[in-house]
């Protein structure tokens, strides 16, 4: 649904969103493109993958959001820098 496909009213397939993804370029994800991820080492956490280096770029951003015991079960790593807007 957008001015790109010129497609109005709701989505037809069950896996259709809006997100547009040009590699190396730029990537505009809808909340409904958004896909909760397991990543090994994070417990009761839903998380998202935003940027990485397979989209082209340098590093890699993701959306968490902890629920009610969640935790990361590796701890800190010093070699990576983390960032966590609240």
């Amino acid at each position: 649904m957008g001015y790109i496909n010129n497609k109005t009213g709701y989505r037809y397939d069950i896996l259709e969103n809006r997100s547009v993804i040009k590699k190396d370029m730029f990537a505009l994800i809808e909340p409904d493109g958004l896909v909760k991820n397991n990543i090994y080492g994070y417990e009761f956490c839903d998380i998202s993958i935003l940027p990485s280096p397979k989209l082209g770029a340098s590093f890699v951003d993701y959306i968490i959001t902890v629920k009610e015991n969640g935790k990361n079960i590796f701890g800190v790593n010093n070699s990576e820098e983390k960032y966590f807007y609240l």
